[in-house]
């Protein structure tokens, strides 16, 4: 909700405010904001023990990918069709400019610096695949899968585990590899 007001320069920092703008500004996105109220209300009041965790998960996941989607994947000159073109547009575009141009420009260090932003954003890629495989707490959609699994192993190097957990276990750990390197 928040992203969509901002891209759209409505953004308000109060909650009754912001949500009012979000449903006058986008009245098809109600589900949205039916999400965000509900986890205002969790985070102001608590949570009920008859409330269903996992249902609101899956729905807000699949709404934050629906979003993200949206401002990515639309936000080119040339809009990308899905995800699996942004996948595409990495290893083609951004893997060319690293691995010709950058390392004529800059020394070692400097390029090193690039190899490592690269790798950030394979990792990215990999945590939307993973997100996106999941289907339900039972099901996994494998063509994702096998996507979050290649992009793992572009970062480690490594074979990444079949099971959903603990790639997305391994994905976590990198994560932080990455952004903590000492």
């Amino acid at each position: 909700m928040e992203a969509l007001l901002i891209e759209s320069g409505e953004y308000h920092p109060r909650y009754r405010e912001r949500e009012a703008r979000f449903l006058a500004r986008f009245p098809r996105y109600r589900r949205i904001a039916g999400l965000v109220k509900t986890a205002t209300a969790i985070k102001l009041l608590g949570m009920d023990a008859s409330f269903d965790v996992i249902r609101y998960w899956l729905w807000a996941r699949r709404m934050y990918l629906t979003v993200l989607f949206r401002i990515v994947c639309r936000s080119y000159e040339t809009p990308l069709a899905d995800w699996w073109d942004l996948a595409t547009f990495y290893d083609r575009w951004f893997f060319f400019f690293m691995r010709k141009t950058w390392y004529r420009l800059f020394n070692d260090l400097k390029y090193q610096e690039w190899v490592a932003i690269q790798r950030r954003v394979r990792l990215e890629l990999a945590e939307i695949f993973l997100q996106l495989s999941r289907e339900s707490r039972e099901t996994v959609r494998q063509t994702y899968m096998d996507a979050a699994r290649a992009s793992l192993v572009a970062v480690t190097g490594k074979p990444t585990p079949a099971d959903w957990e603990e790639a997305r276990r391994q994905a976590v750990e990198w994560d932080y590899r990455i952004l903590h390197p000492h």
